[in-house]
């Protein structure tokens, strides 16, 4: 085993994450600018090159997630129609998701997503997927709520059942509000397809019922089974027709005719063509395409077994009882069973966990590596995030989010669907989680930070500009603000509850010694800062102002703009401070001592300044330059502490104090109940579906309500405007 040679493979992985990821971007979007942002933007997210450089199989799982809607992409933008590249993308689409599935089973939310994206771009679609949805909803709600037996007060996952019950009302809700045209030949496939799969599976049933041994009578492959299926089938096909016929006669579906009042109406999207549409030549392109991204990942996943089934000293695995020929030790299906169990059953604190809501704000990174060295220093590798691109992405995401529902953009549809199936599933999970598993989604908010750093670019509206302007300064005033409310932050964190005897929630205090060369450096900032702030201030009042001052160097006037000047008063200071440290021997003045909400309360009012600058920004390119420049920075400056350099422990230590969270005694509570045993579903997973049912079509009945009532009013005022309404 050498470090360099299963090292290399991740850092290899990592550059072509980052080329597809420019290429993903490229493909969504017409303008270059989103592309080149969201390559910049990886090159200084120390997530991605600490996860790269560790050899993290996280990286190879992003990694061909990534690949795989780059070529997934193209193909359901219809920007790839032919046939060839049709029949060879959608394979090639699987086969990336399987080498995903087979890295780490995280792969199976990206197969999820692309089925997902598939079944919303058609009206037979929406309809399946809705009802998945209701059903995912009746057994994972069924399952996060069920207590274990002989526990007093269990930890019940209420949060992951109201997020699955708002997501089914909200598609149900978009179903009504963004429609898309139902056609006959997606009716008749909806119909005729079960009825097929029905009818076959009946007759199976019926010709090796008497061929089959009574011992076999209760397999899923008895004739029974075959029998209950096909019965299932042909009821799935009537439903079909009958809801069709009664969707008709209520004025919705293909079967309705067409009313006056359907003309004031959103017109419906255009139905998709060739093999997006489930009728579309009989829907086998359809079945093909599913079939690609559903059954060919499974299918890599097994394949990828082979080597471990073909290991015979000192074990002998099997891949199925009877391959291969003579081994005797476990088969792959015993194998998966035994590791989910073992994630099911898993209960364990860790000082680094954090739930999934926490990710985004990169409250929690993980130790990867930590390892004293000479003369007290410390190389450490924390995974942690670029702080600026994290809470600029916020956000930014939800942003792409209303505008992929105000402009109907398939674009937005992928990137933002993409965050919430790579992310959202997570909320199920009971055990112990890490801030590393939003790496999956990372790449997408990347793309949605680009998109949305793009359209200030090129000129966003006043609205815009402020919803970042506002972002701006909140991400600067972040840190000191989560000291100073530390306290409820460990209250939602639950820290008291799992480390009691931490002290990251308890009074901090810490004692500073002043020396001559600090109380120097100090002025010689603060004469910078006012500088800066005095030069800010001119722009500010006059911002048609071009250039500050002009410079003469032989006898050429230059013009010098502000943020030129800023700069240079920047690199003044620096200099200046760093002077004053080599002048100055250092000799002690006094000792202070600081509670944490006081310096806290200190860095807020020296931060106001720069909070104010980004909050009063007229240029919104200066603002998207200047956000590129200070995540650079940040990296720049974090780098040590996600590369293992070895630093003073002084250094080292001091990096976990930008948040209060990043305190290893600030630790998320975690669930430590048994997992609870018994059926995988029973009554109360009935129940809940049928509530969401019947909530979901609560919800389209007032959608569809809520939406005629512009039209009437238009209407109205168009017929008293003509007199008509006398």
């Amino acid at each position: 085993s050498h470090a360099f040679a299963w090292r290399l493979p991740g850092v290899l992985m990592g550059a072509l994450m980052a080329a597809a990821l420019y290429f993903l971007a490229r493909t969504l979007f017409r303008r270059r600018s989103v592309a080149v942002l969201a390559a910049a933007l990886v090159m200084v997210e120390g997530m991605f090159f600490a996860n790269a450089r560790i050899a993290m199989n996280d990286t190879y799982v992003t990694g061909f997630i990534v690949a795989a809607l780059a070529i997934f992409a193209p193909l359901y933008l219809g920007m790839w129609r032919g046939r060839l590249a049709v029949l060879l993308g959608l394979p090639a689409v699987g086969l990336l998701l399987g080498l995903a599935l087979a890295s780490k089973w995280v792969g199976a939310y990206a197969v999820g997503l692309v089925v997902l994206l598939i079944l919303l771009r058609s009206a037979t679609g929406r309809i399946i997927a809705l009802l998945g949805m209701i059903g995912l909803t009746g057994l994972l709600g069924f399952l996060a709520i069920r207590p274990p037996e002989d526990v007093v007060d269990p930890g019940l996952n209420f949060m992951f059942l109201i997020l699955m019950v708002a997501l089914t009302a909200l598609l149900a809700m978009a179903m009504v509000r963004r429609p898309v045209r139902f056609t006959l030949d997606e009716l008749r496939f909806a119909v005729i397809a079960p009825g097929v799969v029905g009818a076959l599976l009946v007759l199976g049933g019926l010709v090796a019922g008497p061929a089959t041994p009574s011992d076999g009578a209760n397999s899923l492959l008895a004739p029974n089974a075959w029998l209950s299926a096909g019965a299932a089938m042909l009821f799935l096909g009537a439903a079909a027709y009958a809801s069709s016929w009664l969707g008709g006669r209520l004025g919705v579906g293909p079967l309705a005719p067409p009313r006056p009042r359907d003309r004031l109406e959103p017109v419906p999207s255009a139905a998709p063509t060739g093999w997006l549409r489930p009728g579309w030549f009989g829907g086998i392109p359809w079945l093909f395409a599913l079939g690609s991204v559903v059954a060919l990942p499974f299918l890599v996943y097994i394949a990828s077994y082979v080597p471990w089934a073909l290991l015979n000293d000192p074990i002998s695995n099997r891949l199925i009882d009877s391959w291969p020929p003579g081994h005797t030790g476990q088969t792959l299906v015993e194998l998966t069973g035994n590791m989910y169990e073992y994630h099911d059953d898993l209960r364990a604190s860790h000082a680094a966990s954090s739930p999934f809501w926490a990710w985004p704000f990169d409250l929690k990174p993980v130790w990867f590596y930590q390892q004293g060295f000479a003369d007290s220093t410390t190389g450490v590798i924390y995974d942690t995030g670029n702080l600026i691109i994290f809470w600029l992405g916020v956000p930014a995401v939800a942003f792409c989010a209303w505008q992929a529902w105000a402009r109907r953009s398939l674009p937005l549809t992928l990137v933002v669907l993409s965050i919430a199936c790579l992310w959202l599933p997570w909320a199920r999970i009971d055990r112990a989680t890490f801030q590393y598993h939003v790496f999956t989604s990372l790449p997408f908010t990347v793309i949605a930070l680009a998109y949305f750093l793009a359209e200030l670019w090129h000129g966003a509206s006043s609205r815009t500009f402020l919803l970042a302007r506002a972002a701006g300064a909140l991400a600067i005033l972040g840190p000191p603000l989560l000291w100073l409310f530390r306290m409820p932050l460990c209250a939602a964190a639950g820290t008291r509850e799992i480390h009691p005897d931490g002290v990251a929630c308890g009074p901090l205090t810490r004692s500073v010694t002043v020396a001559d060369s600090v109380v120097v450096t100090l002025l010689v900032l603060v004469a910078g800062a006012a500088a800066i702030a005095w030069v800010a201030r001119i722009q500010m009042r006059h911002p048609a102002r071009r250039a500050l001052t002009e410079l003469s160097i032989r006898g050429r006037l230059l013009p010098v703009s502000s943020l030129g000047s800023m700069m240079a008063i920047a690199l003044l200071a620096a200099a200046g401070a760093a002077l004053a440290q080599l002048l100055f021997r250092g000799a002690p003045l006094t000792t202070l001592t600081f509670q944490a909400e006081e310096l806290a309360l200190l860095a807020l009012v020296l931060l106001a300044a720069p909070a104010y600058m980004a909050l009063r920004a007229r240029d919104p390119r200066r603002w998207v330059v200047g956000a590129v420049a200070v995540a650079t920075i940040f990296f720049i400056l974090w780098y040590p502490n996600i590369s293992g350099l070895p630093l003073p422990n002084a250094i080292a230590q001091a990096y976990l104090g930008l948040l209060p969270t990043w305190n290893y005694d600030f630790q998320f509570a975690v669930n430590l109940d048994p997992a609870a045993t018994g059926e995988l579903y029973g009554l109360g997973t009935l129940l809940i579906a049928g509530a969401t049912a019947t909530l979901s079509l609560a919800v389209m009945v007032a959608a569809r309500l809520w939406r005629g009532e512009p039209a009437r009013e238009a209407q109205e005022a168009a017929l008293g405007e003509t007199g008509g309404g006398a």
